[in-house]
């Protein structure tokens, strides 16, 4: 089964403080900025995905916009990602129209236990106006083992390909290899 599924989201509200050092890791915002209730952020966001057999991909695009005294920052970040599992499950069997989200992978039977190699391009630009946030690019490979329906392991490799502006630390961030191992359970 063949699916191709893409969401558009646009939110608006009031923020009360916004800490966009949470946005990535490795780039920071060294400014203060304050919001307050009469402050407003919105965000929109496209995301699209493809599945063919045991082949995934996907994509996503997001933007927040800020409305502060004397300054409007936008702030843009995308990544395109694919998978593949090993064992030969499909998403096409996760997808879930009514969220809009492709779940967790399961095998046909209890015994089976799905593994899965994943590829990821991510890049974020926090430069906007009077903020020098920097701007970043990951590459990410990794190793999906679903253990159980409610078990995962993940192995994952992160190179920062490049970044500019930002602080000190950002800069420091160039080139930096990071390898996290995580396992996630879920009830």
């Amino acid at each position: 089964m063949d699916i191709f599924a893409f969401v558009f989201n646009l939110e608006c509200f009031a923020v009360i403080a916004l800490t966009l050092a949470d946005i990535a890791r490795y780039v920071d915002i060294r400014q203060k900025m304050h919001l307050d209730t009469n402050d407003a952020v919105t965000l929109a966001g496209f995301e699209a995905g493809y599945v063919k057999g045991p082949f995934s991909a996907g994509a996503e695009w997001n933007v927040a916009n800020l409305e502060m005294p004397g300054d409007d920052p936008s702030f843009t970040s995308y990544h395109v990602q694919a998978a593949y599992t090993l064992t030969g499950e499909s998403r096409a069997k996760a997808y879930r129209i009514d969220a809009g989200e492709f779940k967790r992978l399961r095998g046909e039977t209890a015994a089976d236990r799905p593994w899965e190699l994943c590829a990821r391009y991510a890049t974020i630009d926090l430069n906007s106006g009077s903020i020098s946030g920097g701007e970043e690019d990951v590459l990410s490979l990794g190793m999906n083992w679903y253990y159980s329906r409610n078990v995962r392991l993940m192995f994952n490799w992160n190179h920062v390909l490049d970044t500019a502006g930002g602080s000190a630390d950002t800069a420091a961030a160039d080139g930096l290899n990071v390898f996290t191992f995580r396992a996630q359970l879920t009830f």
